[in-house]
């Protein structure tokens, strides 16, 4: 695009400099040759009055060395009696004929141009001739043309010049647009345009934004649905999981389990991903209030299966800098695990401020972990699979995760975050 911009305003800056300049070098080619024709008038006129002073030939003759065309050797004045006084002339016949017609006349020569006045003296006349050389007739001509064709590359290569940075402050919000684009398409979403140039370019870039914060949007909210679409499944699953346990064939029990259990995996994973697509929003969170909460939405199914939990916050502060969502996820996860391997009892969440920063740690009543459970693909019954989770939106969180028993009896999960 900005090429073709510099064409059009090289090819338009040319038609004008060619519309400028040749009228210009004709006008410059006309005025010297003008110029000249007049200088040898003015010669012929100064000896035409000396003429009319003394009719000497010395005394003419002195006149004609004071002008220009005589000191140069193109001046001289014909008597009838054929006597010349200064140059001769071409034979050309012109002197004759102005005898003849007694007219003045500016003739082209071969050579160039004459000047030829006859002249009466009394009831003879004399005919004055002054030629004009062609280096006279263009004297100044090519110096003035060659500046004038200055003057043409300068307006064209000025136009070329201003037209190409004209157009790069078009071309470039232009380029920089492409870009952004090919981000947005690559599934860059937070890419922005710089509105810049002309007004319709630095509208294109608003609309273009306008657009990309639309996709966004969109995007996120349905992102949020199948998060929270997913979050409401959990509850319906870890009661199902729960209830499984009433039936009595253990081979169909054993097999429903694992199906549930792998639905609850599947689910987990799903809000994980949908939240980790929108983005992950770091801020300073409660871990002791989001636990807290966490508990209460899942006091209706505590109930249900004679499950207590107590939330102990044993520092004033408990201030870190976290993703809320991956954290609410994985208070969801440690919970569920709880209710699916332990059933009813007591389990405990006990918040302490260590080593610079926050512990978690989730105590239960049940039979402990092993710490090699968790890992994917290793435990039976799929224990580890949630907590592997866990663990691992811990440590991208610059925490440490770890399982094991509890000194007295049970399982114990800790969390450890950085401080504020």
């Amino acid at each position: 695009m900005r090429a073709r911009l510099v064409l059009l305003a090289a090819a338009g800056a040319t038609m004008v400099a060619v519309a400028f300049v040749v009228p210009l070098a004709a006008l410059v080619s006309r005025v010297a040759d003008e110029r000249a024709v007049n200088d040898a008038e003015s010669d012929v006129q100064l000896v035409v009055a000396g003429l009319g002073v003394s009719r000497q030939l010395t005394d003419i003759e002195l006149v004609i060395t004071r002008t220009g065309s005589g000191a140069e050797g193109r001046l001289g004045v014909h008597f009838p009696d054929g006597t010349l006084v200064g140059a001769p002339g071409p034979s050309d016949g012109r002197v004759e004929q102005a005898f003849a017609d007694r007219r003045s006349m500016t003739v082209s020569t071969t050579g160039g141009k004459s000047v030829i006045v006859p002249v009466a003296l009394g009831l003879d006349t004399v005919v004055v001739r002054a030629d004009i050389g062609a280096d006279r007739l263009r004297a100044g001509v090519h110096k003035a043309w060659a500046l004038l064709g200055m003057v043409g590359v300068l307006l064209v290569g000025g136009s070329v010049l201003v037209t190409e940075r004209l157009a790069r402050n078009i071309t470039r919000p232009m380029r920089e647009l492409e870009e952004v684009s090919r981000r947005l398409a690559s599934g860059d979403l937070t890419v922005r345009a710089q509105p810049a140039g002309p007004p319709e370019t630095a509208e294109l870039g608003r609309a273009f934004n306008h657009l990309a914060e639309r996709v966004d949007d969109l995007l996120l909210a349905e992102r949020e649905e199948v998060a929270d679409l997913a979050h409401r499944l959990r509850t319906p699953l870890t009661a199902l999981r729960l209830r499984l346990d009433l039936v009595d064939d253990t081979e169909s029990r054993g097999e429903l389990v694992e199906h549930v259990d792998r639905l609850e995996l599947s689910v987990t994973e799903l809000i994980l991903e949908a939240r980790r697509r929108s983005g992950r929003n770091t801020e300073v969170v409660d871990i002791g209030a989001v636990i807290s909460e966490r508990v209460e939405w899942w006091g209706p199914l505590a109930d249900d299966v004679g499950m207590t939990w107590k939330v102990e916050v044993n520092t004033p502060s408990s201030l870190v800098m976290l993703d809320r969502e991956d954290l609410q996820a994985s208070i969801d996860v440690l919970i569920e695990n709880v209710f699916t391997h332990v059933g009813a009892g007591t389990s405990r969440f006990v918040i302490d401020s260590i080593d610079g920063g926050i512990r978690v740690r989730c105590d239960d009543d049940g039979p402990g972990l092993d710490p090699g459970s968790v890992e994917r693909g290793r435990s039976e019954g799929s224990t580890g699979l949630g907590l592997d989770i866990v663990r691992r939106l811990t440590e991208q969180a610059g925490g440490v995760f770890s399982v094991g028993e509890r000194p007295e009896g049970g399982g114990r999960i800790e969390m450890w975050f950085p401080g504020v």
